[in-house]
């Protein structure tokens, strides 16, 4: 198991354990780092039509697309080939993470939605989308033990206002071969 899918696994362990999903930016970074510094990394990528599989290997890509840089600078070919044994910083991962964030933030800030890569068999496909939602009244309301013991909602006398803003919303697309159909 490489040390990229020894971390997720690890990773997954312990927010399971914790039974808190909140962001970590040390562990996101971490993950980063990690895949940046596991070049043979590959991903399979299935197609929601059911079409073939492709494997990707997106490291290896990103490392090649470093050479070219560095031969604008002057580094000679043979000198930017060892582009690929580089070990990448918390510190550089960190710094395309913040690019990423942003360029998905402000893509899907456009009304583009982002659709994730379907990575597993079991995986439907992830779209990420940024929608404005309305203002708000509501009449607010708290449950009230009543004298049987139940519990019923009854009003504050206090109303909230939600202004207008944008969230983010995450829809899915189960493909085909996740789902049968039969007459009953």
């Amino acid at each position: 198991m490489s040390e990229y899918k020894k971390l997720l696994k690890e990773m997954k362990d312990k927010v399971q354990a914790s039974g808190s999903s909140r962001h970590s930016k040390q562990d996101y970074i971490s993950v980063a780092q990690t895949l940046l510094n596991t070049p043979d990394h590959e991903v399979d990528v299935y197609m929601r039509d059911g079409g073939e599989k492709v494997t990707t290997n997106p490291v290896a890509r990103y490392r090649d697309t470093l050479k070219p840089v560095l031969q604008h600078f002057g580094v000679d070919k043979a000198e930017a080939e060892k582009m690929d044994t580089v070990t990448f910083t918390k510190d550089h991962a960190e710094a395309l993470m913040d690019v990423a964030t942003q360029v998905i933030k402000d893509y899907t800030g456009t009304g583009r939605k982002l659709i994730l890569p379907i990575t597993a068999e079991d995986e439907s496909q992830m779209e990420i989308s940024q929608t404005q939602i309305k203002e708000k009244m509501e009449d607010t309301r708290k449950p009230e033990v009543q004298p049987d013991g139940t519990y019923k909602s009854v009003p504050t006398g206090e109303r909230k206002t939600t202004k207008a803003h944008r969230e983010m919303r995450c829809t899915n697309k189960v493909p085909g071969w996740l789902v049968s159909k039969e007459k009953i």
